[in-house]
């Protein structure tokens, strides 16, 4: 079988399933995650079409070459579990959900911090009631 209809198979196979993704979480993700999924479901094809496909498998190729050829020694292994780790936690950060963060508690005022008097219990003196009524009416009020 020739090489571009392996790479067509592919790309067409790609994009279908990372279509399939965008419609299962239409309904439920954020748009800009939407927008992200729907940039990955392009992706593939374009590099098809555009004619960057062999030229991802050259590069694949060539890295393969070189990853086999290295003699591993101790800082090789530390320096590609770096690399791995890194870009493993940089995809996971992209796939996590976003979440709004929650407003802080506000402080407790000076005036919470003091009980206040049950309002039923509250009856103002007689003779000072009737006080501010006359001052009230005097003044037009």
């Amino acid at each position: 079988m020739d090489l571009s209809i392996v790479f067509l198979i592919i790309a067409v196979v790609t994009t279908v399933v990372l279509v399939l993704i965008v419609a299962v979480i239409w309904s439920r993700a954020q748009p800009k995650a939407i927008v992200a999924w729907l940039g990955f479901a392009m992706l593939p094809m374009g590099l098809y079409l555009a004619g960057l496909a062999p030229r991802l498998f050259d590069a694949y190729t060539t890295l393969s070459q070189w990853f086999y050829g290295l003699t591993y020694s101790t800082s090789d292994w530390v320096g590609l579990g770096l690399l791995g780790g890194g870009l493993a936690f940089l995809l996971i950060s992209r796939l996590m959900p976003h979440r709004p963060r929650r407003p802080k508690p506000a402080a407790p005022s000076v005036s919470a911090s003091r009980p206040a008097p049950p309002a039923s219990s509250y009856s103002p003196d007689p003779s000072t009631a009737e006080a501010t009524k006359i001052l009230h009416h005097r003044d037009g009020a």
